[in-house]
């Protein structure tokens, strides 16, 4: 049901119709442009600024964290990292230490 609301907000051209830009801009561009015969000079201002300048400049969105990687950031690494915080390994070994476990946790 959430999906299904979700969906609705982000691509239905009549809610974006209806939202305008009240919310902020739309996220997805097609609405934009469904919308944008209705917006205000200001709106549309805006929205050429972050066309133009900023999606430009940004990056894209980090892909999710693979299923394992709440176990190598958990587990894994808190206990090297305290062996290396008190010296007891340095860098070199820690490095080794983490891709070797953090490899085998994400083979199982």
């Amino acid at each position: 049901m959430a999906a299904q609301w979700i969906d609705f907000y982000i691509n239905n051209r009549q809610a974006n119709e209806i939202m305008g830009v009240d919310r902020g801009m739309p996220v997805n561009g097609i609405m934009v442009d469904a919308v944008w015969d209705q917006l205000s000079a200001d709106d549309r201002e805006s929205i050429a600024y972050v066309r133009e300048m900023v999606e430009p400049a940004s990056s894209t969105i980090n892909p999710p964290s693979p299923a394992k990687a709440v176990k190598v950031n958990a587990a894994i690494m808190p206990g090297i990292q305290e062996q290396l915080l008190y010296q007891r390994i340095d860098a070199r070994q820690a490095s080794r230490m983490f891709v070797d476990q953090a490899s085998d946790a994400m083979r199982q």
